[in-house]
């Protein structure tokens, strides 16, 4: 991991929730469909049941970002929790292509979630080494068609989700966090909304 600012994601305000999810090519999640390494799968993709198993979001994994400068970005489990009860109370069911606005109606839904618990059903479909804590879900593929001509064909690699959130650094002093800004090389603009995002929390 680079020499990076961690942030951790918060939930502040009834707005900050994730509200999407899109098959991606690259997830942030760095796991993909049909992923195989020496000794496990760590994607479980089920041929007949048209069932992708994925973790949407692992427990306090740095997640890189470079907007609107670099940093990573992680989730905790307490914050993983409040986004899987919001998810679920608004009944999101909702999937796009590569985070456009190509949506995928009527192809796909989630039919199971859960976190992740120290003896968990995940373990045995190949995530033994997702932390405890984290977000996974179960899409139903309904659509033949599309899992034959898109889900299999590997133009997509596993699952991203799109979220509104807030973002802090524990114990940053004043002088780091502009450090920080300033040697990212963005906008004045931006420089000026993140430090008084910064002074109002």
């Amino acid at each position: 991991m680079r020499k990076l600012p961690v942030y951790e994601a918060t939930l502040n305000s009834e707005e900050d929730r994730l509200f999407s999810i899109a098959i991606v090519d690259s997830p942030a999640m760095e796991q993909e469909w049909q992923l195989f390494n020496k000794d496990k799968q760590l994607f479980n993709f089920e041929e007949e049941q048209m069932v992708i198993t994925y973790p949407l979001i692992i427990a306090d994994k740095p997640i890189y970002r470079n907007i609107p400068f670099e940093h990573y970005i992680k989730f905790t489990k307490d914050t993983i929790k409040q986004i899987a009860l919001r998810f679920h109370k608004d009944g999101v069911n909702h999937f796009n292509e590569m985070h456009t606005d190509k949506e995928i109606v009527g192809k796909m839904f989630i039919f199971e979630s859960w976190l992740k618990g120290k003896n968990d059903k995940a373990n045995d479909m190949g995530f033994k080494d997702v932390a405890e804590g984290s977000f996974m879900v179960s899409i139903q593929v309904t659509d033949k068609d599309y899992w034959d001509n898109v889900i299999k064909t590997g133009q997509f690699k596993g699952l991203s989700m799109e979220i509104f959130y807030e973002m802090y650094k524990p114990n940053m002093e004043l002088q780091d966090f502009i450090k920080v800004l300033i040697e990212s090389d963005i906008k004045d603009e931006i420089i000026f909304n993140a430090l008084t995002d910064y002074l109002n929390k």
